[in-house]
């Protein structure tokens, strides 16, 4: 791909185990370098015997298994120290205590202390052999030996050698730890400071924002600040925060982006922006206008880098993170690694803030279908049982009358007041199946939609005719059943009491690929569905706006075909199985 390249994370500092390494194979060739001084100081003094060859050799080979050791992790360096301070004692006692040329020796042993554990470890170790030396010499000086003036001379001498080897020594070992030095080691434990301070920010105002209106300016922000960290006055940068929306990407913020290319949707598919996409991993596009996507945002142009950083999970794909900046070495691996990490939590931020307005609208959805059924439920009983009490009050007090003055009629009159009293309680008994139909939790869909079929024949005299193949409701959960005797009863009340219809058909069966399609059909008067629809705001019914709402918690198609004159069918399809319980991955609409 022309001009862009994956980045699959930054590489770590140098580690520990590569310094000590260095620091044994250094420390076993310093020995070699000082074996040849100990053998030309000996020899030049006469003083080069058989005896402080063994030692030298013995010195050598301690000193090649404590490196081995050290290398293989099963010692530490003190090891080899220890054998450079026995054996210049040793070399010291050979060669003629206060008299001895070697008496420099355990300058040795600081010397490869120092390489391990810097000036202190030098230092230590070298006073400790001035201290041995000299707690010797005073013992073999009670005899009468040595030369005690001499031997505080050369004591005085080692320990200002000690000095400048533990100095020498820390700056060699700042060098093996870091090839940088010690300014670079302080800058970039500042930096590493520096940055988890800015991680802490970035992490804070992220978890502080659950609001989607205001984060994605957020998360461009905090990314902007990134970039303006440790830029010149002469730099410049620029960014965007990119969004899933539908099967593309929309530019939903922007900084030093023209109004044009604000908006505009992007569909991820080729270029920087797939690669990030679809491997999850920071995409540099060394080429923004050669880049078949990048290349579209205009504001872009100038800039000879554009890292993508994908804001994705497992699941689903949130957007992207555009930076772009006129210094071609400014993403280093650690800007990356920092800007990566905004990622995740922006990620992380969006899906929350995401969550949350869907609580939010579930609520209000709730709540309006709640609001709903209270309506519908007052014109119901208005309409129906109120009507008719009240009716049965006015006529009891004329068949009292009558009963006074026309025995004969008082009784008729009695008749029809029984048959309006058992109507009205149909009419009641309905309305609780429909409110809660205790068929459809025990036996099922078909069965509560038969006995739906029948009520509304026996209550209000509209024909119904159910036509449903056998298990064809097999497969669909509680909920969706729910949902679908919901929108056939709907449907069936309002070919009742708007379409005039004689009769209504409600159909069931298993649909090609394993779906689930309830059918309402009748043969009323119609309606004009775009005309319905824009002026639902001015009806007290929402019947139509429920039926859709309700398909789409269960992700089921529902579709309503009706013309003037024509009647209405009504057609909800469900998935079955897995498919109502998980879907697929897909970008998640902003």
């Amino acid at each position: 791909m022309t001009g862009t390249e994956r980045l699959s994370g930054a590489p770590g500092p140098q580690t520990a185990s590569s310094g000590v390494d260095v620091q044994a194979w250094l420390s076993l060739a310093l020995r070699v370098i000082w074996s040849a001084g100990v053998a030309l100081a000996a020899g030049t003094h006469g003083l080069l015997t058989g005896r402080l060859v063994g030692l030298m050799a013995g010195w050598i080979v301690l000193s090649l298994a404590a490196s081995l050791l050290t290398l293989s992790r099963r010692t530490g360096p003190w090891a080899g120290a220890a054998i450079d301070l026995a054996s210049g004692l040793a070399f010291i006692g050979e060669t003629g205590l206060g008299s001895s040329p070697l008496w420099w020796t355990p300058l040795i042993a600081g010397t490869t202390a120092g390489l391990a554990y810097g000036f202190v470890g030098g230092l230590s170790f070298a006073g400790i052999g001035a201290l041995a030396w000299m707690l010797w010499i005073l013992l073999a000086g009670a005899s009468g030996q040595p030369d005690l003036l001499m031997v505080g001379q050369r004591v005085t001498g080692l320990s200002l050698g000690a000095l400048v080897v533990g100095g020498l020594t820390q700056i060699v070992h700042a060098r093996l730890s870091d090839p940088g030095g010690l300014p670079i080691r302080r800058e970039r434990r500042v930096r590493v400071s520096a940055d988890t301070r800015a991680l802490l920010r970035i992490a804070g105002q992220l978890n502080d924002s659950l609001s989607g209106a205001e984060l994605p300016e957020l998360v461009l922000d905090l990314g902007m600040q990134v970039l303006a960290e440790g830029a010149s006055e002469q730099d410049r940068f620029a960014g965007a925060l990119l969004l899933a929306q539908g099967s593309g990407l929309r530019v939903v913020a922007g900084h030093g982006l023209s109004i044009t290319d604000l908006d505009r949707v992007l569909q991820g598919e080729s270029g920087a922006l797939a690669a990030a996409l679809s491997g999850g991993e920071p995409s540099l596009s060394r080429l923004p206008t050669d880049d078949p996507e990048l290349g579209q945002l205009a504001s872009l142009h100038p800039f000879p880098l554009v890292l993508c950083i994908p804001l994705r999970n497992p699941e689903q794909i949130v957007g992207a993170l555009l930076c772009a900046h006129t210094d071609r070495a400014f993403f280093t691996p650690a800007r990356i690694e920092l800007l990566q990490t905004l990622g995740v939590q922006a990620t992380t931020a969006l899906r929350n803030a995401r969550l949350v307005r869907d609580l939010e609208l579930e609520r209000d959805r709730i709540t309006e279908t709640e609001e709903e059924a209270r309506k519908k439920l007052a014109r119901d009983l208005h309409d129906g049982p109120t009507q008719t009490i009240a009716a049965i009050a006015m006529r009891l007090n004329y068949a009292r009358r009558l009963i006074e003055r026309d025995p004969t009629s008082a009784g008729a009159e009695i008749h029809k007041l029984e048959d309006i009293a058992r109507q009205t309680t149909r009419e009641i008994r309905h309305m609780l199946f429909t409110l809660r139909p205790l068929v459809l939790e025990s036996k099922g869909l078909l069965p509560a939609l038969a006995q739906l079929a029948a009520k509304v024949a026996e209550t209000h005299g509209q024909q119904v005719i159910l036509e449903a193949d056998p298990a064809s409701d097999r497969g669909l959960n509680p909920r969706a059943q729910a949902v679908a005797f919901f929108i056939a009863e709907e449907a069936i009340n309002n070919a009742r009491k708007h379409a005039e219809a004689e009769h209504v058909w409600v159909r069931v069966r298993r649909g090609e690929g394993e779906r689930f399609i309830l059918e309402v059909e009748d043969d009323g008067v119609g309606f004009n569905v775009g005309s319905v629809d824009a002026h639902y705001e001015q009806r007290g019914s929402l019947g139509i706006v429920n039926m859709r709402e309700r398909a789409e918690l269960i992700r089921a198609a529902l579709r309503l075909e009706s013309a003037e004159g024509k009647g209405t069918h009504i057609t909800l399809e469900v998935p079955l199985d897995g498919a109502l319980q998980q879907e697929p991955p897909r970008p998640e609409s902003g």
